[in-house]
């Protein structure tokens, strides 16, 4: 299964967040989309082969390595791809 799931972090978008996450969005990582405000950044993690219970996990875990300083409050239902 392909599960698509929104993180939002309490971190404002500036220009060298964006910069960074352009960067990890090219790299091998499983960052689908990315926006945000002044206020938070959403990310959509794509997360694979894993049951959908599973998939929220993950896509915290993988947020996590992009921003380990990070305490992420607000996570969204996993939407199959």
């Amino acid at each position: 299964m392909h599960y698509e799931v929104e993180v939002i972090i309490p971190k404002a978008l500036d220009d060298t967040t964006r910069r960074f996450l352009d960067a990890v969005q090219r790299s091998a990582n499983r960052l689908v989309r990315f926006s945000g405000d002044s206020a938070s950044i959403k990310l959509t993690v794509e997360v694979c082969g894993m049951r959908r219970e599973d998939a929220v996990r993950a896509a915290v875990g993988e947020v996590a390595r992009m921003f380990p300083n990070s305490n992420d409050e607000e996570y969204g239902e996993p939407r199959q791809t």
